[in-house]
């Protein structure tokens, strides 16, 4: 299974769901934030590789599109000066180039596709890892509230017994806490998430626009239909 559906299929897993049907919780926890963290190591180092990646295809196509218009240039300058073998061999190269540049740009923008989808499967991941995370916070807050009841029904006499239901009155409530946190910043962090594909997927349709443009003006000097 590639990066990507391995993140899908733990950005989709219910934390809830996993917590009731394991024998041990904690453990099953642990072990989800561990393969939760390794992948996002993953894919942080996949997301620095694609980005050299895309900056390498993006200089790329500006090359052969800086080339293809001095190659015109060139014949036009040779045309006035009368030579039009040379004039063909300029156009020869630049048209040489600007297939080059369609080639680089159609492999730009998959990238751009694909770097987009990472980033925002990063971010997803990242959040599922932050509730993981105080879920696990929540957990071990309710075994050490269990054994403060457990104390509490070994305590004899009314002055210890005051104490130890304050303190577990206080982990009570701090449980809640956790627990509510747990939630909101799960609902938050979804909602920044998706503000976050929305803003990919205008950048990704700004990048296909502006190949689009050049593409479509070097079909007009090549006098080409649009």
């Amino acid at each position: 299974m590639g990066l990507l559906e391995r993140i899908k299929a733990l950005v989709k897993a219910n934390i809830n769901d996993i917590l009731q049907k394991a024998e041990d919780p904690e453990q099953a926890l642990d072990s989800l934030i561990r393969t939760m963290e390794e992948d996002l190591a993953e894919a942080r180092a996949g997301m620095a590789a694609a980005m050299r990646e895309e900056r390498r295809l993006r200089d790329s196509h500006e090359y052969h599109r800086q080339q293809a218009e001095t190659m015109k240039q060139r014949a036009e300058q040779a045309v006035r000066k009368g030579d039009d073998e040379l004039a063909r061999e300029a156009l020869r190269r630049r048209r040489k180039h600007l297939q080059e540049a369609e080639g680089v740009g159609e492999q730009w923008e998959v990238e751009n596709r694909a770097l987009a989808e990472l980033r925002s499967s990063f971010a997803v991941l990242e959040a599922k890892v932050e509730e993981a995370r105080r879920k696990r916070e929540a957990l071990l807050a309710r075994k050490r509230l269990a054994r403060v009841r457990r104390d509490l029904q070994e305590t004899s006499g009314v002055g210890r017994s005051g104490v130890t239901e304050r303190t577990f009155d206080r982990l009570t409530d701090r449980i809640d806490d956790l627990e509510a946190e747990a939630e909101a910043y799960a609902e938050l962090a979804l909602r920044d998430v998706q503000t976050q594909v929305a803003r990919l997927d205008e950048l990704r349709e700004e990048t296909v626009a502006d190949i689009e443009t050049e593409l479509q003006g070097i079909k007009r000097r090549l006098g080409k239909p649009a």
